[in-house]
């Protein structure tokens, strides 16, 4: 910072800039900005919700209060901290939640299929049901879909026996990892096809409600974990 004031002294000197005073008011012959020197806390990074938490509880007596809580997304929490004498804020605490998660409206192998409903969603009945219809289906030597935008019919036919329909319904209620794992995952619908043995894929069928539910969830979180903080005034959420 000092060496920041030596250059400005320095550009001062070499380009002769000067103030005019005129009926009081101050003028200046080139652009000058305000040098503000000041301490300030670094912005650091988590990506946890209880993290952000526990700083909070330990850090909060040395901000101005109150330190807002910002939900911008399901996947982004910031924390700043009330205007100071200046109207400047600090922005100390950062959550983001990072994960790969599931292509929706991509068409994956069988087995990739497989590996991603055990891996990248909660287990539920459905999830459950789908393994099981792609268990079925493996094995085919051909497969033939048909859907009446109710139910999908399934005929996946072995070698020369004889063919065997599986009624399987095209909408899923499921619940992808694609929030802060500190909350409950947002079941929402999803749109199952099949092409045939070989390819599968899943489509958000909500129109982003889930979003909405993901940032509820995190208030929710925040209202329990940060009881006393909120009820003093101390700490605010906000979305």
């Amino acid at each position: 910072m000092e060496n920041n004031i030596v250059q400005d002294i320095e550009r001062i000197i070499k380009e002769n800039i000067t103030v005019t005073d005129i009926a009081g008011k101050f003028y200046s012959n080139q652009n000058l900005h305000e040098i503000k020197i000041k301490n300030t806390a670094d912005e650091i990074e988590f990506n946890d919700l209880s993290s952000l938490v526990s700083m909070i509880k330990i850090e909060l007596k040395k901000f101005n209060r109150p330190l807002f809580i910002n939900i911008e997304s399901p996947t982004k929490v910031s924390v700043f901290t009330a205007l100071d004498n200046e109207k400047d804020r600090e922005i100390p605490y950062i959550a983001r939640y990072s994960s790969e998660g599931f292509m929706f409206g991509r068409n994956y192998s069988h087995e990739d299929f497989v590996i991603a409903l055990r891996s990248q969603f909660i287990q539920s009945d459905d999830t459950k049901d789908m393994l099981e219809l792609l268990k079925k289906v493996t094995n085919a030597q051909s497969v033939e879909t048909e859907d009446d935008g109710i139910t999908q019919r399934v005929t996946a036919s072995q070698g020369s026996s004889l063919a065997r329909t599986i009624q399987s319904a095209p909408i899923r209620l499921l619940a992808p990892y694609r929030t802060f794992n500190d909350v409950e995952q947002p079941t929402s619908e999803f749109l199952f096809r099949m092409k045939d043995s070989y390819s599968f894929a899943l489509y958000e069928a909500d129109g982003g409600a889930w979003k909405r539910q993901a940032k509820e969830n995190i208030k929710t979180y925040f209202y329990e974990t940060l009881t006393e903080e909120i009820d003093n005034g101390e700490v605010v959420v906000v979305s």
